[in-house]
């Protein structure tokens, strides 16, 4: 398996990046490296171990989702690239689940992403199942050469979810799905995920923006 690149884009939300980065450091699959990028107004570079497999970027100004992506993935050095959310629960077997499902589809030209995850409201305790039809975008996993061809784009988006909650994704049971993003015309990828199936087929080159 090449190195796997896991990118990580937060701001000014110490306390869901300290777990964000103990989940990446529980995963099972070796070969990995983790980017942070960070514009938040207040540095977290006091969180992030010092391990020569985990990068800290400081931008100084406040940046747009999709550029903080492109810039994590520009300084990172893997074959494979995983999209992470700060505010997301990760398995241990998470990078394997999600490798193997990207390995598995025999081409270069897809992504990887989980589409039914459960959403954990903090407030309650509650664990609810969010649903199907569309793809999380903390889960998108794709070679540097996808990304090379269809870049994340800067798009407006707010958060789905409720203040204080957060996605927990569990590798054991997950079966990834594989989208092709392969078009006639140029195209992007959407940091924030697509509602839909044909969405993200859409969102990916197939189909208007």
């Amino acid at each position: 398996m090449p190195l796997v690149s896991c990118i990580l884009a937060t701001k000014d939300r110490p306390h869901f990046l300290a777990r964000a980065i103990d989940y990446y450091l529980r995963q099972t699959l070796p070969d990995t490296e983790l980017v942070i990028v960070d514009d938040g107004s207040q540095s977290c570079e006091a969180l992030v171990p010092r391990a020569p497999h985990i990068t800290y970027l400081r931008l100084a100004n406040e940046t747009p989702l999709g550029t903080k992506l492109n810039l994590g993935i520009e300084a990172s050095s893997g074959r494979v690239i995983q999209k992470l959310d700060d505010d997301d629960y990760y398995h241990p077997r998470f990078l394997e689940v999600m490798t193997s499902a990207l390995s598995s589809s025999g081409r270069f030209d897809v992504i990887a992403g989980v589409e039914r995850l459960l959403v954990l409201i903090s407030a309650t305790g509650d664990l609810v199942d969010a649903g199907g039809g569309w793809f999380a975008g903390g889960t998108y996993c794709f070679l540097r050469d996808t990304w090379k061809q269809h870049p994340f784009r800067d798009v407006p988006g707010g958060r789905v979810l409720p203040r204080g909650s957060s996605r927990s994704r569990h590798a054991a049971g997950v079966r990834p799905r594989v989208v092709h993003p392969g078009a006639p015309r140029p195209a992007h990828l959407d940091p924030y995920g697509a509602r839909s199936g044909a969405a993200v087929h859409r969102r990916a080159g197939r189909g208007r923006h």
